[in-house]
């Protein structure tokens, strides 16, 4: 039987464990009343164990179920509560606890839901698979997402400017007289535009909405043509792209270099000859890498071998400020999302070896061929000023990387919404995965119908039940999981999620010596008569190695600037707050230009996004990378269904088990058809050639 009790916090005694209302107390201190429901138990258990803390805010944005009561130590007079959904963070004795709110009508959970394949994860895998299912045939198909909203690391996000919109107000019936004088007003408002409309042309482009992706932003590898399924979308769509300037995303070659001290463009020498340097390093460390058997070699010690190497070849040694910009090229050609001492070699023995012998080339160097070097990266400089924005096509562009100049989010997450009617269920953080034998109300293993694939499997007993946080159950067949690699590592209590039977230790440890990555972005927008960058260039470096600048005015973006973080420096964000990871961005910035930026008086932005994907619960991470130990077949190993014995059950999809596409949204959006092909074919439903 239920037995509820009640406390109030204002005007009356409490009841019960002093020690546990010390807790509610601190949880909710302005709360109105703090509620404890004793869940029903047949069996002696710990004091309040079982309880569901609750409390009553009045901003409706917070109500949720806050915790449970698992259990309570008597040793160290502590109770461990389960926490379901943060809202702010306090301390009480040591320990870290979470704020959260109770909603004003306690419902009861709802029964559980029966359906054919669970999706976890509505990000670019997720929904590809759910579309791919119901497309070929499979209706009953829910999506499960953690977060609000869907799109997963796809976050394109709307910069309003100046011309913010207001809230909008509910329309209110009008008389004919009301009506008279409502058009009057708008035709005078309208005639005053018409004659203001030249003045305020200049300072229209400050109140044009823009869209900057957050998260994914650019298209990799489209040397592939239409074996890359997002490279090819993307041609059919006649999505507008920009090509990246020197082909890469993060290309250091074709970028304006200036020194944020003294706010001087710096010598095209120096950087042609930090380039030079740099190639010369990267044929040893290929070779190095190709004779070393060693997997837990890391990029970081295959580097510190080739710099020495190359130093002794060359009789020379590097300045201070030839190691800030040699620091800067190798972290974005090799550790960009990780620190290199974290990088498995592995990454390096899966490409091409084009550069051997460079590396004893004492001619490669030389002052004829550094001056050489350094006039071929002013041409491409030159070249690659005011990207065209243009229609994405093969012919345009070849195999270089394209900026998605409209955002990810209307491309792809809109087109796949588009061609299906998909269930999507927000704000459902899977727990647990429980997978029994199907058994009662359909096949079970023992009916010999159960082993033929084929339409009867529809038939099948739905023996897996996912559990969410929220207390919601869905039982099902099977179960597409896309969550990021940084969730399956179970880095956070709000998004780990529990299997029964436990994943194998073959993907315990490929899990475990893969990583998951950081790179986070500041986006500002400025006022158009604000920008105090070079207009034109889409790349702008400095030697300080916390930022990597890409212009997206040069896009066509007004006014947007976007910061690149990489680790370490993006790992240290949770100290900070917003404003201070902006104000940095923007010292570093205005140092680069400083003349120009001192002259309009150091603008500020109108405003700034600062991203969070380490911290964020649902993700745990940017993407993923090898880390020292892993290879490329410990991707192939995560992309095994659960169980690895019998019929299969679980599948799964995302950047991290596309070896093929992995770090990339070509990776998600194929390894998520993958997976639905091959619930398909449990059904007996097999892909068209």
């Amino acid at each position: 039987m239920f037995c509820p009790k009640l406390w109030k916090i204002r005007g009356e005694t409490l009841q019960g464990d002093k020690r546990l209302l010390d807790i509610l107390k601190s949880i909710a201190p302005e709360a109105d009343e703090v509620a404890g429901l004793i869940l029903s138990y047949t069996r002696p258990v710990p004091k309040f164990a079982g309880v569901q803390l609750w409390g009553l805010q009045k901003a409706p944005q917070y109500n949720s179920l806050c915790g449970i009561v698992q259990d309570y130590n008597k040793e160290t007079d502590r109770y461990t509560i389960e926490l379901i959904k943060p809202h702010r963070k306090i301390r009480t004795r040591g320990e870290n606890l979470l704020v959260f709110s109770k909603p004003a009508d306690q419902k009861k959970l709802p029964p559980p839901v029966n359906c054919q394949v669970v999706v976890i994860g509505a990000g670019a895998a997720g929904l590809a698979a759910a579309n791919k299912l119901i497309k070929k045939g499979i209706k009953s198909v829910i999506v499960l997402e953690g977060r609000d909203r869907i799109g997963g690391r796809i976050y394109t996000h709307s910069f309003y400017g100046l011309g913010s919109p207001p809230p909008s107000e509910p329309a209110k019936a009008l008389t004919k007289s009301q009506k008279r004088r409502e058009a009057r007003k708008k035709k005078a408002k309208q005639k005053a535009q018409e004659a203001t409309a030249e003045k305020d042309k200049k300072e229209s482009k400050d109140h044009k909405l823009v869209r900057a992706d957050l998260g994914a932003n650019y298209m990799h590898k489209c040397w592939a043509g239409d074996d890359q399924a997002v490279f090819k979308l993307a041609q059919q769509l006649k999505i507008r792209v920009g090509l990246a300037a020197g082909g890469r995303f993060a290309n250091t070659e074709c970028a304006g270099w200036f020194d944020e001290k003294t706010g001087k463009p710096m010598e095209p020498l120096l950087i042609a000859k930090c380039h030079i340097r740099n190639t010369r390093h990267h044929a040893r460390m290929s070779k190095t890498a190709l004779q070393t058997t060693d997997f837990k070699t890391t990029i970081h010690k295959l580097l510190k071998e080739a710099e020495s190497y190359v130093a002794k070849r060359m009789n020379h040694t590097l300045t201070e400020m030839e190691k800030k910009i040699h620091f800067k090229i190798t972290s974005r050609q090799w550790g960009y999302v990780s620190l290199m001492e974290e990088t498995g070699m592995a990454l390096m023995r899966g490409e091409k070896n084009e550069l051997a012998g460079y590396e004893d080339r004492d001619d490669y160097g030389g002052m004829e061929h550094t001056r050489m070097f350094a006039m071929r990266m002013l041409q491409h400089l030159k070249e690659n000023d005011s990207p065209k924005i243009h229609t994405c096509t093969k012919e345009f562009g070849g195999g270089q990387d394209r900026l998605v100049v409209d955002g990810y989010h209307p491309f792809v997450i809109d087109h796949i919404m588009g061609e299906s009617k998909i269930d999507i269920r927000l704000n459902k953080s899977v727990k647990c995965v429980h997978i029994t034998d199907p058994k009662g109300g359909g096949l079970g293993l023992r009916d010999n119908e159960y082993w033929n694939a084929g339409p009867q499997n529809f038939k099948r007993s739905r023996s897996i039940v996912v559990s969410c946080r929220d207390g919601s159950r869905y039982n099902c067949q099977y179960v597409i999981c896309t969550v990021p690699l940084g969730v399956l590592q179970s880095k956070s209590p709000f998004s780990s999620i529990e299997w029964i039977p436990k994943l194998s230790a073959m993907k315990r440890d490929c899990m475990r010596v893969m990583g998951m990555g950081t790179h986070n972005k500041v986006v500002m927008r400025f006022k158009a008569k604000d920008v105090f960058w070079p207009a034109k260039t889409p790349q702008l470096l400095c030697p300080d190695p916390r930022f990597h600048f890409l212009n997206l005015h040069a896009y066509g973006k007004t006014g947007m600037m976007l910061c690149h973080a990489w680790p370490p420096y993006a790992d240290q964000w949770g100290k900070k707050s917003d404003t201070q990871v902006v104000n940095e961005a923007l010292v570093v910035l205005r140092g680069m230009f400083r003349k120009v930026s001192t002259s309009k008086n150091h603008p500020k932005p109108v405003e700034s996004v600062v991203t969070r994907w380490d911290s964020d619960p649902f993700s745990m991470g940017s993407y993923s990378y090898l880390g020292k130990g892993a290879t490329w077949d410990h991707i192939q190993m995560l992309n095994l269904p659960h169980p690895e014995v019998g019929e299969p059950r679980v599948f799964f999809a995302g950047e991290a088990s596309s070896a093929k596409g992995y770090q990339c949204v070509d990776g998600a959006y194929e390894s998520g058809i993958r997976a639905a092909l091959s619930a398909c074919m449990q059904y007996g439903i097999v892909e068209d050639k």
